[in-house]
């Protein structure tokens, strides 16, 4: 208990975060006509990195925008921010990241009304260690679904005009996380899953670049909850704190600044994008036998 209490206390002195009492969750999944931002976190605040990258990508290029939470009242109230500040036409919908139908309806919806698809950026993820199977169909099972349902409507072979689609892995994604190993493996499988995709795609004509983002640790609301969240590994987690203070926070600008980068090069396809405070690089993995297409000869 002792560890646990000094640890909040570090994360609130590393985060600038203002603990409260234990948040509520909230599963929750944005769309755009050109940027379509999915994702699930904890008490919805519009310092949200997801925020920020929607904000950045609307002032440089975006003017129609499809939101889509679960909680009605952040929907209602992103939406008319968006549309003070911004001008942008803006559809709102009440969706759950986990259900398959409504996830459906939301991108069929998007599509008649705002034209189509261009961007999609994947952003489902929680971090509880004490509920793992939930925490796979959210960081996972829903990233997957959700990429697979926007192939339908983006991919070239399907009529869509391609496009490009990020989704957000973790640093723990390349550098296991002894604290959260839940998470950590979901966070892989997206890398995985991106790199595979980003292949296929390639090889198939898509017309789609798959690419993923692993922020470091980033100044929100989710990062001073982790000592609550670490279940039986929560013994451990004082290594997690020292990792923070050795790396660093990155600020949501951080995180929004690198979803615009490697959403405007054109010359990435099945990377993954390391973010740090102080660095930013691709994380290379072995390219083997199966990321070759194998034809036939006569």
């Amino acid at each position: 208990m002792q560890i646990k209490v000094e640890l909040l206390k570090l994360f609130r002195k590393c985060s600038g975060v203002k603990l409260k009492s234990r948040p509520s969750e909230h599963y929750l999944q944005y769309r755009y006509r050109n940027y379509v931002l999915q994702y699930s976190r904890y008490t919805p605040s519009l310092t949200n990195c997801r925020i920020w990258s929607l904000m950045i990508l609307i002032h440089v290029s975006l003017v129609q925008v499809a939101l889509l939470d679960i909680n009605e009242t952040a929907g209602e109230t992103l939406m008319e921010s968006l549309k003070k500040t911004y001008g942008a036409k803006t559809l709102f919908m009440k969706c759950d990241v986990e259900s398959e139908e409504q996830i459906k309806a939301a991108f069929q919806k998007t599509k008649e009304t705002l034209g189509g698809i261009d961007i999609l950026c994947n952003n489902a993820g929680i971090l509880n260690e004490a509920s793992w199977e939930k925490t796979v169909s959210i960081n996972l099972t829903s990233v997957i679904r959700v990429a697979y349902i926007a192939v339908e409507h983006m991919s070239k072979l399907k009529g869509g005009q391609g496009g490009v689609i990020v989704n957000t892995a973790s640093m723990a994604g390349i550098s296991p996380f002894v604290t959260c190993p839940t998470y950590t493996a979901t966070k892989f499988g997206v890398i995985g899953f991106t790199r595979a995709m980003g292949g296929a795609s390639d090889q198939l004509g898509y017309g789609i670049r798959f690419n993923a983002i692993c922020p470091g640790f980033v100044q929100t609301d989710l990062l001073a909850g982790i000592p609550d969240r670490l279940g039986q590994f929560s013994e451990l987690g004082e290594s997690t704190g020292v990792m923070m203070e050795k790396i660093g926070i990155l600020t949501t600008s951080d995180v929004a600044e690198s979803l615009l980068e490697i959403v405007k090069d054109e010359t990435k396809n099945g990377e993954a994008l390391l973010v740090l405070p102080n660095q930013r690089k691709i994380a290379h993995a072995n390219r083997g036998p199966s990321n070759t297409r194998v034809t036939e000869k006569s």
